[in-house]
């Protein structure tokens, strides 16, 4: 429809070297988003996922997975640029398989089979536009483009809870700019964050096409970060840094069927 989308999905791996673990086999994926942009710019945004997984081995832990991520934004763009703040809502809960996680014993908790989380979250993502119609080419017109992005999510203990489709992403120019650390839905990220960019670019006055963007940023840590994958060693992933690395990006357009980005 105009506003929802909908999807069912299934996926399964097959191992062709020995010796290497099998991830978890999805089974099914029902998903359900919907977004809506109101009169007065205001955002309202659902996405409401459950998935069920299992593994060719009874000694790991399988079941279902709830996650949940709602929340109500302001969406304002000009030709100036941009302002969207978010306030939001994250739940994530489990359905246990009880055999599975302790074969030995029947009088599991019931926490330990349907554990789950919830962080509210608040985030800010904005940007300026600047034109110089006049620049170093005669025929391009330069941008200049400041980014600021803000993201607050609070930590809450999740040791508890399974990995079952999830990685830490790796470092980059757009991970600075992303809300979570992490891809699939196992962890809920604790950040809290403020990332400052800067991007120019060279576009041609007649065609409009862009010919170069170059960008920049930083990220700043006000708080160390706590939530960590089981497999990870909390000394290999520079968790308490203050600082990210600086990220630069890079693209460049030689003619219509060429492109390079970095």
């Amino acid at each position: 429809t105009d506003h929802w989308k909908f999807t069912l999905e299934a996926l399964d791996y097959q191992s062709i070297t020995y010796g290497i673990e099998s991830p978890y086999r999805l089974k099914s994926r029902l998903s359900a988003k919907g977004n809506y942009l109101l009169d007065n710019d205001v955002t309202i945004a659902i996405d409401t996922q459950q998935s069920e997984f299992s593994h060719h081995s009874d000694s790991l832990v399988s079941g279902g997975r709830t996650r949940l991520n709602y929340n109500i934004g302001l969406d304002k763009r000009s030709d100036w640029g941009y302002f969207t703040p978010k306030i939001g809502i994250q739940h994530l809960a489990y359905q246990l398989n009880n055999a599975a996680l302790d074969p030995e014993n029947a009088a599991i908790d019931s926490q330990q089979l349907n554990p789950e989380v919830t962080t509210p979250f608040v985030s800010l993502d904005a940007g300026l536009r600047f034109e110089k119609l006049n620049g170093l080419f005669s025929s391009y017109k330069q941008t200049l483009e400041p980014r600021l992005f803000y993201i607050n999510s609070n930590y809450h203990n999740q040791k508890h809870l399974p990995d079952f489709d999830s990685q830490e992403m790796m470092p980059s120019y757009s991970q600075l700019f992303s809300p979570d650390r992490f891809t699939g839905g196992d962890r809920i990220s604790d950040d809290h964050r403020l990332t400052l960019g800067l991007s120019t670019s060279y576009i041609n006055k007649h065609s409009g096409q862009e010919k170069l963007r170059a960008s920049i940023a930083q990220a700043v840590y006000f708080d160390d970060r706590k939530v960590t994958l089981l497999q990870l060693d909390n000394s290999l992933n520079n968790l308490e840094r203050k600082k990210s690395d600086i990220a630069l990006k890079l693209s460049l357009r030689i003619n219509n069927n060429w492109r390079i980005n970095n």
